[in-house]
């Protein structure tokens, strides 16, 4: 699946801010079973002490049981909302309109844990 016109214009001009990181690929190492580019980040997650950004399950659970902080991207948005750096209902809604696939009672219930936050 291609990224939106926006997403790829963006990526190709990326800010001073990203940095982009390899790791060395194992054969069947500690992330069997996971997509190459799970295994890539969190890999690199390990490497670094980073808190993980990841949808995925499977690669959430992985990094569950080995003790790394993951958020996905519902976290990420409430946290921003309650920083006060976006509205927690537009970010929603904008997100709802894309290609995510997000079970909508995820989407209710970070709703219902942030009544007051627009």
């Amino acid at each position: 699946m291609m990224a939106p016109e926006p997403v790829r214009q963006w990526a190709s001009e990326l800010p001073e801010w990203v940095n982009i990181r390899c790791c060395e690929r194992s054969s069947g190492g500690p992330y069997r079973g996971l997509s190459l580019a799970d295994s890539d980040v969190l890999a690199i997650a390990a490497e670094t002490n980073s808190v993980l950004l990841m949808d995925d399950l499977a690669g959430r659970r992985y990094a569950h049981s080995v003790g790394l902080p993951v958020v996905g991207t519902l976290g990420l948005l409430e946290i921003a909302a309650r920083k006060k750096l976006t509205s927690l209902k537009e970010s929603l809604s904008r997100l709802q309109q894309t290609n995510i696939r997000i079970a909508e009672e995820l989407y209710l219930q970070i709703l219902e844990r942030n009544p007051g936050f627009p």
